[in-house]
């Protein structure tokens, strides 16, 4: 039977009474002026609601939200000056080594908007271990779509390194994700390193894309070519369905291995400057051309050093 995916994270939440408790009149006028609750979660109580200052909280350290997926932060702030919070974030007692208060669950864009803004946080403050607080980030996040899979799996990675869950057969479990799912969101991190990086857009590739580009990584030869063709890739000029022909092109005893080595890469920044570029000639010889303000000349002595380690490894693993 399939599992019944709740409406919100809302909805996760556990022992909860129906009402705001009198001894708290102050919180309850200012959600009364402040705060709309959806007409899908008037059946969830709003006791534990408190209000708190956002200098006072820490993420939690298996937040799943990288920095570069917050979206417009500065329009949420101003959205909360003008319409208010129009739902509580998640928080618990600070169980982390610093002074803050609380940790936060889930509300990261609302928790740095309200920073932006310097307002107060209307917060439910749950007394919950790692893997609750697993399940009530997970449940948030499945209705809200512009996080990407890329950072799920990265997430999913930190709590299983962490400690927060033994295995993937438990994580599986506990937060209710399909064993076949969770294989193919953790193929985001399966792919080796080297093909991410050249993949610009890697991190919007679909599950599809990237399960079948994990599957082919494995063998070496593959890579090579996955390498070769990661260009096309990123901008989707080949798709799941074309992918296998333009390998066999590149493996057809007919391209002379030459050809596939005479090719040039560049590395950008998020402003797209590009940072260095390297191209492989006929002759086997290297150059890589470094940007002008990508280092320091007070650190090119850091440069020597820290490249000569990279080539002595690189010609041990060769031999």
């Amino acid at each position: 039977m399939s599992r019944k995916k709740p409406q919100s994270a809302m909805a996760a939440l556990l022992d909860f009474t129906q009402n705001v408790t009198a001894e708290n009149p102050a919180i309850e006028k200012e959600l009364l002026q402040s705060v709309f609750i959806e007409e899908r979660m008037n059946d969830v109580a709003l006791n534990q609601l408190i209000m708190i200052d956002p200098t006072d909280c820490i993420l939690w350290r298996f937040s799943d939200r990288p920095s570069d997926e917050l979206g417009d932060i500065d329009a949420l702030a101003c959205s909360l000056k003008e319409h208010g919070q129009q739902e509580p974030i998640l928080v618990r007692k600070n169980r982390q080594n610093t002074s803050h208060a609380y940790e936060i669950i889930f509300g990261n864009r609302r928790w740095r908007a309200a920073q932006l803004a310097n307002i107060k946080l209307i917060a439910i403050c749950k007394d919950v271990d790692d893997q609750q607080a697993a399940l009530f980030q997970k449940e948030e996040n499945e209705n809200r779509k512009e996080l990407s899979d890329y950072a799920r799996a990265m997430s999913y990675r930190a709590q299983l390194d962490g400690g927060v869950f033994k295995n993937e057969t438990e994580l599986s479990r506990v937060l209710g994700i399909s064993k076949q799912a969770l294989n193919d969101l953790m193929a985001y991190l399966r792919v080796p390193e080297a093909l991410r990086e050249m993949i610009g857009n890697y991190k919007s590739l679909s599950k599809k894309m990237v399960t079948k580009l994990a599957a082919l990584s494995k063998d070496r030869a593959m890579l090579d070519v996955l390498i070769l063709l990661a260009p096309k890739i990123s901008d989707q000029s080949i798709t799941t369905t074309t992918l296998d022909k333009h390998i066999q092109s590149y493996l057809s005893p007919g391209v002379k291995k030459n050809l596939l080595l005479n090719k040039e890469y560049e590395k950008r920044n998020a402003s797209g400057q590009w940072l260095y570029k390297t191209k492989l000639h006929n002759n086997g010889e290297v150059l890589l051309h470094i940007a002008r303000n990508t280092i320091a000349a007070h650190q090119m002595e850091m440069l020597h050093s820290q490249f000569s380690h990279f080539l002595e490894s690189f010609l041990i693993q060769g031999k």
